[in-house]
């Protein structure tokens, strides 16, 4: 089956609205609100998981090190 570059257009356009929508992993990162909701969510859980490693006897240098070993994981440069 063969599809026009219009029809193609049009379904990436509705896909697009679809994604922007539902949001990722069921955040509308497009609304501001939303968006800080996420990140005040995640920070929260982040601050949990530094504060069980240190607990488990992690110095605030391992941590770091873990946070490096994430973003290469993740192939995240945040310089």
């Amino acid at each position: 089956m063969k599809i026009t570059k219009r029809q193609l257009k049009r379904i990436i356009k509705e896909e697009k609205a679809k994604i922007q929508e539902i949001g990722v992993g069921g955040y509308n990162l497009g609304d501001d609100e939303a968006y800080n909701e996420a990140i005040l969510e995640f920070s929260d859980k982040f601050s949990a998981l530094m504060g069980e490693m240190l607990r488990m006897g992690m110095l605030p240098e391992d941590v770091e090190e873990a946070i490096s070993v994430a973003r290469g994981d993740n192939n995240m440069d945040m310089q």
